[in-house]
């Protein structure tokens, strides 16, 4: 018999210390297959985008912003 803790769950791994981000649906179904083209997972996507901008507001606010989806 194994230990309730010892059960891998992906969707719990994947949510922990997470909340969620409510965006419209037509901007969710682009991102979506934006991520899937990109080959990329749309929450690590999302937190790049959001992690970009507001650090790029707080440190640069001089300079462009420039995307490196492939790094992520």
């Amino acid at each position: 018999m194994k230990n309730l803790q010892d059960f891998y769950d992906p969707v719990l791994d994947e949510r922990n210390g997470r909340k969620p981000v409510y965006i419209n649906k037509h901007l969710e179904k682009d991102f979506i297959l934006f991520c899937a083209k990109v080959d990329k997972r749309p929450h690590k996507v999302a937190e790049y985008l959001i992690s970009l901008g507001i650090n790029s507001i707080k440190h640069n606010t001089d300079k462009k912003v420039q995307f490196d989806i492939k790094a992520l």
